[in-house]
């Protein structure tokens, strides 16, 4: 049992200070009534300061939907946790932060975020690299042994209908009492797409693929390994990140 345990130590800790990783610091940042433009132009300068590219870039988004409708979302990286003990720190970046937070109601949800490869796909298309728009999709997971599984035989499917579109995983670091724990990020060009119908069918491409009936046991493994769900939408606020080609 000794000889396990440092087994699954060593293992886990190779898994989480290993160098080959990209991981995102995310937060929301509520506006006060009013202060939307000011909010908006202390944010455009704070990046432009202080993160306007390497790996703490702020990407900002404003969230479109659902209880945080109207926040912005704020996506700093890609660093380690070995960089992150160098990011933007000191006085003169409290104060310009603190400008900012004087229009802001608070700052909420400071999470951290692994890219999973393995449960990604279409990372390199170049047919969404310049959309503004996307949908991403929160799990709640309680079997993440069943998830990843699942996970795994979406991919197939959607290599099998020839979809362009990436889809990119992402898991939720440290523990944690509260969802969500997995969630992907998927371009759109516009809202016009979801009105789309490509004429493939996925239960039927699933079942080419797994197997007469392997759709059923997929829809009851997926609700066994996934307690909730929930999609957020979210544009890209060039105009707040800072960078001179933003």
């Amino acid at each position: 049992m000794k000889n396990l345990f440092v087994l699954l130590f060593l293992m886990f800790s190779t898994w989480l200070f290993s160098q080959d990783y990209q991981m995102f610091e995310t937060h929301y940042l509520t506006p006060k009534p009013g202060h939307e433009k000011a909010l908006m132009e202390e944010i455009a300068e704070h990046n432009r300061l202080y993160h306007a590219d390497g790996p703490f870039q702020n990407t900002v988004y404003s969230v479109m939907n659902g209880s945080r409708q109207g926040d912005f979302f704020f996506a700093m990286g890609s660093f380690t946790f070995t960089q992150n003990d160098k990011r933007p720190s000191g006085d003169a970046h409290a104060e310009d932060w603190a400008a900012v937070m004087l229009h802001a109601e608070d700052m909420t949800g400071v999470e951290y975020w692994v890219l999973i490869d393995e449960l990604s796909i279409n990372m390199d298309s170049k047919d969404y690299a310049d959309s503004d728009m996307s949908q991403v999709r929160l799990f709640d997971v309680t079997d993440e042994e069943l998830f990843i599984k699942t996970q795994k035989q979406i991919i197939t499917v959607i290599k099998e209908m020839g979809i362009k579109r990436p889809r990119i995983m992402y898991r939720r670091k440290f523990l944690h009492l509260d969802g969500p724990d997995w969630g992907f990020v998927s371009p759109y060009k516009n809202w016009a797409e979801l009105d789309v119908n490509s004429g493939l069918s996925f239960s039927k491409t699933f079942e080419k693929i797994h197997g007469v009936d392997s759709y059923k046991t997929f829809q009851k493994e997926f609700k066994m390994a996934v307690a909730g769900r929930e999609d957020v939408w979210r544009t890209l606020r060039r105009d707040l990140m800072g960078g001179e080609d933003k």
